[in-house]
């Protein structure tokens, strides 16, 4: 929780914490913006928690009212009473916080898994969702590289800062240096609370072609969990109502590797113009 705060401290706005009940346990929530303005929901990466969004969530807030959710089961302030057992309860699951938030339908962003648990609510709950932004969602796609698991298992069979700090450098952009703030959370969250649950999974064809909501793909030029032109490319053939760029200069971590460009290009899909 040390750790948490640390990374929470980074957030350059005011905030509050929410905590909502849902069927699987006690749902964390940060919030920000005006409480007046339109609802958007922020769903973050595996292993990873709300306080992720530090470099996106000033630009952001300026229109809207910020919901950064600690998605259940990862190491953040949920606390899980059952574990989800597919992909229709993480739906439920989500259904729960929105309605917790007395939020009857809202656009989302979400990162890595969060782009994947965005997608699986676009499909089986669509009328929860306005629009859909995914940040370098994990497989939806196209399936991940091998590498993924020769870098991750060993990561967590031997959960030691090495190995961690070694995946966590494979997964971003050749540069980056990532705030050591949320190199001790991520450390301590895959060796305390490890991943578990559903794993991301691709999405057929006939799902894709299912989500009826408009819908902004960004994935790095530099992607290592998968070839970033073919993830971009099927997205394109299969959902009718998409729109795709492939982020300069970032790899996976794309939110923090570059967050001008990804806030601007966010807050312009969703009709906001320029970033003041």
């Amino acid at each position: 929780m040390a750790a948490y705060e640390a990374m929470l401290g980074l957030w350059p706005i005011p905030h509050c914490s929410l905590h909502v009940v849902t069927r699987w346990g006690s749902t964390h929530v940060v919030a920000a913006g005006p409480a007046g303005a339109p609802a958007l929901l922020l769903l973050h990466g595996m292993g990873l928690s709300a306080t992720m969004w530090f470099s996106n969530v000033a630009d952001w807030s300026r229109h809207y009212r910020l919901y950064a959710v600690d998605t259940i089961g990862s190491p953040g302030k949920s606390v899980a009473v059952k574990p989800l057992r597919g992909s229709a309860d993480w739906a439920r699951w989500l259904g729960d916080v929105l309605d917790g938030l007395q939020i009857a339908q809202c656009d989302l962003v979400g990162h890595s898994h969060g782009g994947w648990l965005a997608l699986n609510l676009g499909l089986r709950v669509p009328e929860r969702v306005e629009r859909l932004v995914l940040l370098a969602p994990a497989a939806s796609f196209v399936p991940l590289v091998p590498r993924f698991y020769l870098q991750g298992i060993p990561m967590l069979l031997l959960p030691r800062r090495l190995w961690i700090t070694r995946f966590m450098r494979w997964m971003t952009a050749e540069g980056f240096v990532v705030d050591e703030r949320f190199v001790t959370q991520f450390v301590l969250g895959i060796r305390y609370l490890p991943p578990r649950g559903t794993f991301p999974t691709v999405f057929s064809d006939r799902e894709l072609g299912q989500i009826g909501a408009h819908t902004l793909l960004l994935v790095g030029e530099k992607e290592v969990l998968y070839n970033p032109w073919r993830a971009v490319n099927r997205a394109r053939r299969r959902m009718p109502h998409l729109q795709a760029d492939v982020v300069p200069n970032a790899s996976h971590g794309l939110p923090m590797e570059q967050p001008a460009w990804v806030n601007e290009r966010v807050l312009r899909y969703l009709g906001q113009g320029q970033v003041p």
